[in-house]
């Protein structure tokens, strides 16, 4: 009998707030994390791991971008069960927030046809995400306008390195940041980012 415990419910709601960021780029939001870290999977950062609960089953490939991803991608694949893949061809992609423009090419980007099929990608931001090195600017699908985000100088750089992608609409991958307290950004395929007040000096 199926039973609705505090860790389902809980899983329920990181997909819900997981909707809700992709839908609305440049707006924040909080994850329930578990007070309590499990015994297993010990070096997946809790918002990783738990967004990994909410997403990932036995259908799909997981693979790890950078030397923490990569790591990450190991625990769940043994963990969850989930089958490790090579970078270009596994639906989802953990990484450190470190990664360059020629590795974030390397992701499922999809096809003309068939956009759905692009990676989604896990970013872990270890200094958080927000922060007063620089201001993000957001465009596309779900912003009314352009919205604007103070972001920590680790995001910023991390949006410099999307910005150097050229794809061709609407292929590309899905993006959520993360940070160890529990914030999250999504990034849609289609979402335009741009720079628009980086730190000086």
């Amino acid at each position: 009998m199926f039973t609705l415990t505090e860790e389902v419910l809980r899983v329920q709601r990181c997909y819900r707030t997981l909707l809700h960021v992709l839908s609305r780029p440049g707006t924040l939001a909080r994850l329930d994390l578990p007070i309590e870290r499990k015994n297993r999977l010990v070096s997946v950062p809790s918002p990783l791991l738990l967004a990994c609960e909410c997403l990932l089953d036995e259908k799909v490939t997981v693979s790890g971008l950078t030397e923490r991803g990569r790591l990450w991608a190991e625990e769940i694949s043994r963990g969850m069960r989930v089958k490790l893949a090579e970078l270009e061809e596994a639906d989802f992609v953990l990484s450190g927030v470190e990664a360059s423009a020629s590795e974030l090419l390397s992701l499922k980007r999809g096809s003309l046809l068939a956009p759905e099929e692009g990676a989604t990608l896990f970013v872990y931001v270890e200094e958080g995400i927000k922060g007063d090195a620089g201001l993000l600017g957001f465009a596309g699908p779900g912003v009314k306008g352009r919205l604007s985000l103070r972001v920590s100088a680790a995001v910023l750089d991390w949006a410099s390195q999307r910005g150097k992608l050229c794809f061709e609409y609407p292929m590309g991958f899905e993006a959520f940041l993360f940070d160890r307290e529990g914030n999250v950004l999504g990034i849609p395929r289609a979402c335009e980012i741009e720079v628009l007040k980086p730190r000086r000096g």
